[in-house]
């Protein structure tokens, strides 16, 4: 079927897509290792113990206090 055909190719571009980010995530991360973190830097939080990176989402707003933006834990960050 030409749609499970797309859906297919659609699908595996998404996978390469965030395959790449995270390298070049990893890759950046293992360069700023140990660098003092200035102003206008970059970062991304990783909690240590669940493995997971902290992760604004700006379309939707704090469950406990409306004026500030959600964040959560997420895998990929």
């Amino acid at each position: 079927n030409a749609d499970d055909s797309r859906a297919a190719k659609y699908f595996q571009a998404l996978k390469r897509g965030s395959d790449n980010e995270n390298k070049l995530n990893d890759s950046y991360m293992k360069k700023k290792l140990g660098q003092v973190v200035v102003f206008g830097d970059i970062i991304q939080l990783f909690h240590v113990k669940s493995g997971k990176y902290l992760t604004v989402i700006p379309d939707l707003l704090a469950r406990d206090e409306r004026e500030n933006i959600r964040v959560a834990l997420t895998t990929n960050g």
